[in-house]
């Protein structure tokens, strides 16, 4: 059995980019589902935000999270100064923390001291090419999401930890072996549970089926990929488990909404 402490041992953040930025009304988007997470501390200015069913209105001093697959809208009328960053949360290195335990999308800098500064900070720090300063970077990026998770339940999180500790063989699994077709037949086995109750529990406990989250995860594999390496699309589709080239691009873009081709030339974002 997992508790808290074993299931947070897991947790690894990686950020992807985080700047400083200021913007005018060209700073927008509709229904956005970036596979990263992003945070957004508003130095100057106002705008908007949705996800998840929320609306957040943006003002100075304050943090929004916005974990990632959000369906994010965003936008100024004006313009805008924010301090941000995208990133990755993990645990068991294939679920995101932002799936599993429920946490706030909003923090004021009157609730937690020192939040300007630590967000300038990770900025600094992770703008640097020096070893301890990059780490510094990863620790103050906790530090920060710590107070997104403050007002947790107790009794939610014994439910999590029930949870992930029956999924925990099957996430590991998933990780270690992207490369392979996962029916579901034998995820159910690795859980140690019939077919069709093991497909209904994993979509009611984490809101997608497990073969849609298979395929989220060998997607994000893929973008990974295609933004920081130079292989081929054969070669990824191979490694990945896609037949070929081409089942791999169809897939991509059913996920997407862009081929992988354009996704690769489009690159990293550099704004918020």
């Amino acid at each position: 059995m997992f508790d808290m402490k074993n299931i947070l041992s897991t947790l690894r953040v990686d950020i992807q980019i985080a700047m400083r930025s200021k913007l005018g009304t060209s700073w927008r988007a509709r229904n956005e589902n970036m596979s990263c997470a992003k945070i957004y501390y508003i130095v100057a200015g106002k705008g908007y935000l949705s996800h998840n069913g929320g609306r957040f209105e943006l003002v100075p001093g304050n943090l929004y999270l916005i974990p990632p697959r959000s369906g994010l809208f965003y936008g100024t009328h004006s313009k805008i100064e924010i301090w941000w960053a995208h990133f990755s949360a993990d645990i068991f290195s294939c679920l995101d923390i932002f799936d599993v335990i429920p946490c706030v999308y909003e923090i004021s800098s009157a609730d937690r001291k020192n939040l300007k500064k630590d967000i300038g900070g990770m900025i600094d720090c992770f703008g640097s090419g020096i070893t301890g300063r990059q780490i510094k970077a990863k620790a103050l990026l906790l530090s920060v999401l710590s107070s997104f998770f403050d007002g947790t339940e107790l009794a939610s999180l014994k439910l999590i930890e029930d949870s992930l500790s029956r999924f925990q063989p099957v996430f590991e699994y998933i990780h270690k072996n992207q490369g392979e077709r996962m029916p579901v037949d034998r995820l159910a086995r690795l859980a140690k549970l019939e077919r069709a109750y093991f497909s209904s529990l994993f979509t009611k406990t984490f809101k997608i089926s497990p073969s849609a989250y298979v395929r989220q995860r060998k997607i994000e594999r893929a973008e990974f990929m295609l933004l920081n390496t130079g292989t081929k699309l054969s070669s990824i589709a191979g490694d990945l488990g896609f037949s070929d080239a081409f089942h791999f691009s169809r897939v991509f873009k059913a996920v997407k909404g862009i081929s992988p081709v354009e996704f690769r030339r489009r690159g990293i974002p550099l704004s918020p």
